[in-house]
């Protein structure tokens, strides 16, 4: 691989240089007098020092400024500018692609690319961590899915991904945020819930200092990891040994569980490594294998850039690809709530408003707001309750390579052309988020 890779998930920070991971940490910090410890470190003593630690500096990335515990730290910017500085050095590959797990805005990309560039490493691009993965499960595992959902916690979100996969991509097409189901808040409410365990079967309290409660804080991560295999898991808590059922956990993401079970309905669902840990879901378990693969399968596409982007969708070409058109209609709507609400015009996406008239013009459809003729009219679409509507006119239009003689209401990845001409509309939507996501 021509390229690094920064895996940028404040839970679990990795670097790789080339397939080998160079650095696996979290990005916690603690402040001390002169500077601040971070990663593993830090999170040995956050339990110890709750004053002191700290977490948000990704999740709100900016130059705000703020009072935080060491004054030579003016705002989250110099905490991140600090953490890099460490994970950078003695890193040697150049470029770096950056896959990012908060749902950043373009001036946080562009702070972001500006902190990389002080530390001499040049950003190559910035993609969405789940896209990676889930186009690395495809490379890997040859899979034909036409959608894909995708779950992952950092320290302060759990978020759901809906990934559509047509026209020879794999498009993220959709995001759903849960920012209080991060896993720092399921940590604190699970780490209740194990103390009145642990009281109610051995009447010892293992919150009772901080010491002791950094103890059984170190032993959470792998608890769960245990849980996920098994109904129940033995602790030892300061000499006492105590069971700990599943079922006595489940409760506390209950509503987290349902929310995502009614929005995926059958859909395949890939869980991150943290999601394996902490979300209580079945589902396809995906590791850095994937993510490696996802960066070795795009190695060309990436290098081709020739400016900095954020990547919303990655080309998927092979014979499992299958373009949107072939898709039925149950593939198509899969319990998303994603509408149509622009049309794409080669690389041209123009945004749809009521009242709207597709018309003739030379060879091509061009679309308008203005009244059009009824000799030049080839299609009119309406707004419903339901989403927008294409009427035919005597002009006519085809909808996916027939011509349309009814309304027909619009479907992610429908072609609108003229028939008489190779040309066309693709529905898409584009929705959500500030990036373009």
């Amino acid at each position: 691989m021509s390229y690094g890779l920064l895996n940028l998930n404040d839970h679990c920070i990795e670097l790789f240089e080339g397939e080998r991971c160079a650095l696996k940490t979290s990005a916690h910090v603690l402040f001390q007098p002169r500077d601040i410890i971070t990663g593993d470190s830090a999170q040995a003593q956050i339990r110890i020092n709750p004053t002191l630690a700290y977490s948000k500096h990704w999740l709100q990335l900016d130059q705000a400024q703020r009072k935080l515990p060491n004054p030579n730290f003016r705002h989250h910017a110099d905490i991140a500018y600090f953490q890099l500085g460490q994970w950078l050095e003695g890193f040697q590959q150049k470029p770096l692609l950056v896959a990012t797990s908060y749902n950043y805005s373009t001036e946080q990309y562009a702070l972001l690319a500006g902190l990389l560039q002080a530390h001499n490493q040049t950003p190559l691009g910035f993609c969405d961590s789940g896209l990676l993965q889930a186009s690395g499960y495809i490379a890997l595992e040859q899979s034909a899915d036409t959608l894909l959902y995708f779950v992952d916690f950092s320290l302060h979100s759990a978020r759901l991904l809906a990934f559509h996969r047509q026209q020879h991509q794999l498009v993220l097409a959709q995001q759903w945020d849960f920012p209080n189901a991060g896993i720092i808040e399921l940590q604190n409410a699970w780490l209740k819930v194990i103390a009145q365990t642990c009281i109610k079967q051995t009447r010892y309290d293992p919150l009772h200092s901080a010491s002791s409660e950094q103890r059984l804080y170190a032993q959470l991560a792998a608890s769960f990891q245990s849980l996920a295999r098994a109904d129940a898991v033995e602790l030892d808590i300061d000499g006492k040994k105590i069971e700990l059922q599943k079922i006595d956990l489940l409760p506390l993401t209950d509503s987290f569980r349902q929310a995502i079970a009614a929005q995926i309905g059958a859909a395949p669902l890939l869980l991150s490594q943290s999601a394996q840990i902490y979300s209580g879901l079945s589902g396809i378990n995906l590791s850095g294998q994937h993510l490696q693969s996802a960066v070795l399968a795009h190695e060309d596409f990436f290098k081709q850039q020739t400016s900095l982007q954020h990547h919303s969708h990655l080309p998927m070409a092979g014979a499992h690809d299958i373009p949107s058109a072939a898709l039925n209609k149950s593939d198509r709507n899969a319990r998303s709530e994603v509408q149509v609400s622009h049309l794409l015009d080669q690389h041209l996406a123009h945004p749809l408003a009521a009242p709207a008239y597709l018309y003739q013009q030379g060879e091509k459809l061009s679309l308008t707001t203005q009244n059009v003729s009824p000799e030049n009219c080839a299609a009119e679409l309406v707004k419903t309750a339901q989403g927008w509507e294409i009427r035919p006119t005597a002009t006519g239009v085809t909808l996916n390579n027939a011509v349309l003689t009814r309304p027909v209401a619009l479907q992610l990845g429908d072609k609108i052309g003229s028939p008489n001409h190779h040309y066309h509309f693709t529905c898409i939507g584009l929705v959500g988020a500030n990036n373009g996501a």
